[in-house]
């Protein structure tokens, strides 16, 4: 326990010398905001009323800050564009500027967004659990706050992964058919072909760009719960009267390592949405090009979810037991750094380094989850050769006709497919593990606070 106090005193001298360090930046602000009221009062004085009436009004979106403090403590994603913000356009001047210094030093990196700061974030997380535990009391779901946290930018996500699968399923599916029996035509009609040529390469922005749309509005999503539920802990930390069978160990693994976690789950964990749409448009469409041959490429396709999924669910198991080992393994060297003079003084080397050992045990469960991982990274690939050579073959052997636009056009629609073979076990794997994330940060919040 006198470890866990130290942690707690220096957490609290941190939170003293923030406070200290804002108010000083907020005195400094209002000095700056005198002096340039105190040099406006001075350069109208003697010039009349209507000289006072030309003043501009203080700008209510700047919180009555100049505009020249309010750019230097803002963030340019928040004044960012449509295009800017979904093409990361807003990024460019770091861009250039670390080409030409050759590094970046934290001095040119901007602050933290307003909106992905800690402070706004952790509150709304706040009167969400708060709001949550009226409802229900004992049977709080941190999951369901967590979710009522993010879901409206969640469904927006959605909806721009909805546009990139539409998108990305009608360019190979209708324009790239039409050019295939363009290119096969004896007569020539440089019009048409010039359409179909202008349809994919639009087809290809809109795919691109929602899924560019998608991925800034996952990393903010995932910035702000991550921030929110880590200052969430961090808060409760410091007012916990007693942590029962918690130690330091856990405490810093379960901020750094669990945080992480929910911002994985943020920012993948909606492209699941994607998978069961792009699968049934692509079964329906290849039934609709070669008719029944097709199911047979298309059960391949289904048959490796199962796959999959039990490959997720034997990682999500695996980091499990794995977040056990590293609690345990981080508990037992602040042990032994801590006391490292009497195991020294005693010659207790041998009795601890059987203790150290339990890193082995954490590698092999970390060998086994790398191990099926790559099972479900490499299979992806695979997946369209077979359902493609099967398809092909099946279609031949049955005596039915094959053109090279309706196997093109079929092999398109596969490679579409593999988004969701791709991206499922991503998203399952980072669900389940920010699962075990909500558990556990739920049994530190339901921790009794120090009674004043």
């Amino acid at each position: 326990m006198t470890r866990l106090e130290l942690v707690l005193s220096v957490g609290q001298q941190e939170v003293i010398c923030y406070r200290k360090q804002r108010s000083s930046a907020l005195t400094s602000l209002r000095d700056s905001k005198s002096h340039d009221a105190s040099r406006t009062r001075g350069s109208n004085r003697g010039t009349g009323p209507q000289s006072l009436t030309r003043q501009p009004f203080p700008d209510p979106r700047t919180g009555g800050l100049s505009r020249a403090l309010f750019l230097r403590s803002s963030h340019p994603v928040d004044e960012a564009g449509f295009f800017s913000f979904m093409a990361f356009h807003w990024l460019t001047p770091l861009a250039v500027r670390a080409c030409r210094k050759g590094q970046l030093l934290l001095e040119d990196v901007w602050g933290v967004s307003q909106k992905e700061r800690c402070h706004g974030n952790s509150i709304r997380l706040k009167l969400l659990w708060e709001a949550e535990l009226k409802v229900k009391g004992q049977q709080a779901s941190l999951c369901s706050v967590v979710w009522a946290f993010c879901r409206v930018r969640l469904f927006f996500s959605i909806l721009c992964l909805t546009i990139t699968q539409l998108a990305g399923f009608s360019g190979p599916a209708f324009v790239v058919k039409r050019l295939l029996e363009y290119t096969q035509q004896e007569e020539s009609d440089l019009a048409y072909g010039m359409l179909l040529v202008l349809g994919l390469l639009v087809m290809e922005l809109m795919r691109s760009w929602s899924l560019a749309l998608t991925w800034a509005l996952n990393y903010r999503t995932g910035t702000r719960l991550r921030g929110a539920i880590l200052s969430l802990a961090f808060e409760k930390i410091l007012l916990l009267r007693s942590v029962r069978d918690k130690s330091v160990g856990q405490l810093v693994n379960m901020c750094s390592s669990d945080g992480q976690r929910m911002f994985d789950a943020a920012a993948v964990g909606s492209l699941l949405a994607g998978g069961p749409l792009v699968a049934a448009l692509g079964i329906a469409y290849n039934l609709y090009i070669l008719g029944p041959t097709s199911l047979l490429g298309s059960a391949i396709f289904i048959l490796f979810y199962p796959t999959m999924m039990f490959s997720s669910r034997m990682t999500a198991y695996f980091r499990r037991r794995g977040v056990a080992k590293t609690d345990k393994r981080v508990q037992k060297m602040n042990e032994i750094l801590s006391y490292i003079k009497f195991i020294k003084m005693y010659a207790w080397v041998k009795a601890f380094s059987q203790d150290v050992q339990i890193r082995e045990e954490e590698r092999r469960i970390l060998e086994l989850t790398g191990y099926f991982q790559s099972i479900t990274v490499g299979v992806a690939p695979v997946v369209v050769v077979i359902a493609s050579v099967a398809t092909f073959s099946a279609h031949m052997l049955l005596g039915y006709d094959l053109t090279a636009a309706q196997a093109f056009t079929v092999v398109t629609v596969f490679n579409a497919m593999t988004f969701a073979l791709k991206v499922t076990p991503f998203s399952v794997k980072s669900l389940s593990e920010a699962s075990v994330a909500v558990e556990r940060f739920k049994v530190l919040i339901d921790f009794k606070n120090i009674e004043v």
